[in-house]
């Protein structure tokens, strides 16, 4: 929450970045929501600001993929948010060469914590497509322990779009 802190009130443009990866953005200025708040633009708040007024930021934090190309292709990238995810064999019970098939349109995460003891900043559990669980941590703490890891994942149901200019790159939605 941003919280405004004026000496005395004053008419100016609040402009918020709103980034493209989300979607459902929801902004409220003291407590009212704002229409017209689009994900990867600006948004313009220009009106009278009292002290103590507030704005409330809520992110879309879904997943959302980027399929691979080349070297990557039938693989995919896989974010919450703006947060890239990795599979780091230090909190899963298969290897990293052996990570099996997750299905973009049936992933529902839960939130887990682990016994190990660097906490990464998000540590999420999946189910693949066999049942078997995978534990997806934040790229920044992937490799903590020294060991290799991999953001990189075979995803089904992940269509590569063709490249466009104007569309960020994660705009891969299944």
């Amino acid at each position: 929450m941003l919280q405004v802190g004026l000496e005395k009130p004053e008419h100016f443009d609040l402009k918020l970045r709103i980034p493209g990866w989300s979607r459902s953005t929801r902004i409220l200025v003291n407590g009212k929501e704002v229409r017209g708040v689009e994900a990867g633009s600006y948004l313009s708040l220009e009106r009278p600001w009292r002290n103590g007024d507030s704005v409330e930021i809520d992110f879309d934090m879904s997943l959302h993929f980027w399929a691979g190309e080349r070297e990557e292709e039938g693989k995919t990238s896989v974010y919450r948010g703006p947060i890239l995810l990795a599979f780091d064999p230090a909190y899963n019970k298969v290897d990293i060469g052996t990570v099996p098939e997750m299905d973009a349109r049936h992933m529902s995460l839960e939130f887990v914590r682990t016994e190990l003891p660097i906490q990464p900043l998000e540590l999420l559990r999946f189910k693949a497509i066999d049942g078997t669980e995978v534990t997806l941590c934040d790229f920044p703490t992937a490799g903590a322990y020294g060991n290799h890891y991999r953001t990189w994942l075979p995803i089904r149901n992940v269509e590569p779009l063709p490249f466009d200019p104007s569309r960020p790159v994660w705009d891969y939605r299944p």
